[in-house]
């Protein structure tokens, strides 16, 4: 994984698969994907199963705040990992949706009622 430094996080990209990695409390996933090119082939990981790269579960998809596009999600530790589909996905999904992305509030009581 390579660190990328950006103006809101700290994140690490895949150098095969140029899929992002980002952890729960480094920064909101959909303002960092606003911020990234997604800089790789569009289509989804060749690996049928994503593990996480801290907790080395495996990560199932969920949608991103139950109705956004689906993410690969930590159930452990919480990060994130995204394609460059999934993150193109995630950039436009909040560009026609809302001008604001979620808060950590609200993606903590979003996970909170998964519980």
């Amino acid at each position: 994984m390579d660190r990328t430094e950006l103006d809101s996080a700290v994140v690490e990209r895949c150098a095969q698969c140029r899929g992002v990695w980002i952890d729960f409390f480094d920064g909101e996933f959909a303002g960092i994907a606003r911020e990234l090119d997604p800089g790789g082939p569009m289509g989804e990981s060749s690996k049928s199963k994503v593990g996480c790269v801290d907790c080395k579960v495996e990560m199932p998809r969920v949608s991103y705040l139950r109705e956004g596009p689906k993410l690969h999600r930590c159930p452990d530790c919480l990060g994130t990992f995204a394609t460059p589909k999934q993150l193109a996905s995630l950039a436009a999904y909040f560009e026609t949706e809302t001008d604001e992305p979620p808060s950590w509030w609200d993606r903590f009581w979003e996970w909170a009622h998964r519980l």
